[in-house]
Order: structure tokens, then sequence, then C-alpha cells
């Protein structure tokens, strides 16, 4: 595993001195590891990983689970979608864990988690990645290195969703947004949004494109239209924004586009 050298060096001293919590919640953006450090650890560890469903009933079955066996660990994921009633049942599996396992839950937001789940949990924040990482896993996976992919890509995960693409032709979608972003209204303005994954069809990642958006902004701001620079910069900052608000639990992605793209035009008119 690549990255994380002092969390995983944190996790495996104290599980090796029986001092690892009951409860727990790794915190990290997409594609940051979380997953891939419960894995890593539970096999050195010899510990059996459970994986409970991201459900109401799954969680509710945790605690029978827990019950009928001794020194498992039970994972669950993305815990900032589950639902209120979800929310509830976590709850009451935190306020008792059990002496005999480790629960690991993992999210991208912790502000998503209601506080008193937070209170009953010990929480591990994942570093970022450094450009020297994120060039060493391109190297591993025998992907192009190139200033576009380390600006754009935050984790591990973002290289992979980024390689899935033709590269230069998602850099040639987002030049031609931006060249005709400002006149993107009625039938054009959806040519903009079919090309993007909303509603869990095909298209492009909706936060990898802001990310690449923001970025060739920074390029136009900086060398191809110095003399737009403020136009661009406002871009970036309400770019940054809707990546902020994509972290909302429950957020409606085609909303939140659609609040972008009159947000945007609305800078540039």
């Amino acid at each position: 595993m690549i990255g994380q050298r002092a969390l995983i060096f944190q996790v495996n001293k104290q599980l090796a001195a029986n001092k690892f919590p009951g409860f727990s919640i790794f915190v990290g953006p997409r594609g940051c590891g979380k997953k891939t450090l419960i894995k890593k650890i539970t096999k050195e560890h010899e510990l059996p990983l459970v994986e409970i469903p991201t459900t109401v009933d799954g969680v509710r079955n945790l605690v029978e689970l827990m019950t009928n066996t001794t020194g498992n660990v039970y994972a669950i994921y993305d815990i900032d979608s589950l639902s209120q009633a979800g929310c509830n049942a976590l709850l009451k599996v935190a306020e008792e864990p059990s002496a005999n396992a480790f629960i690991i839950a993992t999210c991208e937001n912790i502000e998503n988690i209601p506080t008193t789940i937070r209170s009953r949990a010990v929480v591990y924040q994942f570093e970022e990645y450094s450009e020297e990482e994120k060039m060493d896993f391109c190297e591993q996976r025998g992907y192009p290195v190139s200033d576009f992919m380390l600006s754009v890509c935050d984790t591990l995960g973002d290289i992979e969703l980024l390689n899935q693409y033709d590269i230069d032709a998602f850099k040639d979608f987002i030049d031609l947004v931006i060249g005709n972003i400002a006149i993107a209204s009625g039938s054009n303005a959806f040519k903009i949004a079919s090309k993007i994954c909303l509603k869990g069809d095909e298209g492009y990642d909706f936060k990898l494109f802001l990310k690449a958006f923001s970025n060739v902004c920074v390029e136009y701001m900086m060398e191809k239209d110095v003399n737009n620079c403020l136009k661009f910069s406002k871009a970036v900052a309400i770019t940054g924004n809707t990546i902020a608000d994509l972290n909302i639990k429950s957020i409606n992605k085609q909303m939140l586009f659609d609040t972008w793209l009159l947000d945007i035009r609305s800078a540039w008119s």
C-alpha cells in the first residue's frame, strides 16, 4: 500500500498492544485507501473480515453477529450514505460495542456523521498523498505521469478513475465547456450535462470533472488568457464551493450541476 505510513504504523501498534478501539471511523476522500487499509491490517494480523451492507438491516444484524462470534473485524463502508434509520441503528451498536470484535466504519466527510456517533468512535484521518507517492503509484500501474494528473487527482483512486478515460478527449471536453459555457443555455446546457455522470449513468465523474475544470481555468488564468484573469479566478472559486457541496449528504447532483452552470454564466456575463 502506497502512502499513509503514519496511520498504518499507529494502527499496527495499537493492534499489537491490544489497544485498538472497538469502534473507529476511517475518514478521507474517495479513493484514499480506506478499504485497502482495512483489508491490509486484517490480513497482516490474521483477523477475520466481515463486510456489513451499508443498510438499516445490515447494521441491525451486526448486533447478532457480534454476539455469536469473537475476534472479527466488521467493516461498514461509506456510513455517510446511511439513512436516518441506519444512523440510529449504528448509534445503538456504537453505544454498546462488543469487547470481542472491532467495528471499522468509513466515510468521506465526518461532518455528515451525527455527533452522537462521532463521540463514541476513535476517528482516524487519512493524509493527503504527495506528488512522489502519486508518481510511485503511476509507475506501479504503468500510467503516464503529467502535471494535469498530479494537479487534478488528489487520491490514488482519482488516478485510477482518470486513466479509465481518454485523457486527451477529457481535456478537450473541458476546453469546449470553457469556450461555450457563457452561451450554454437550453439544449447546449443539456449537451454539457450529458457527458457527465449525474444520475448513475455513463459519463465523466462529476467531482473529477469539476477538479479538472478548475485546473484548466488556472491554466487559462496563468498562461492562455491572462487578460481575463478575474473571470477565471471567479470560476475557480465557484467550482471549489461546488466541490465542497458534493460532500453534503444526499446532495442532488443534477441540481448542483445546474446551480454551478448558472453561477459560472452569471460570473462570466
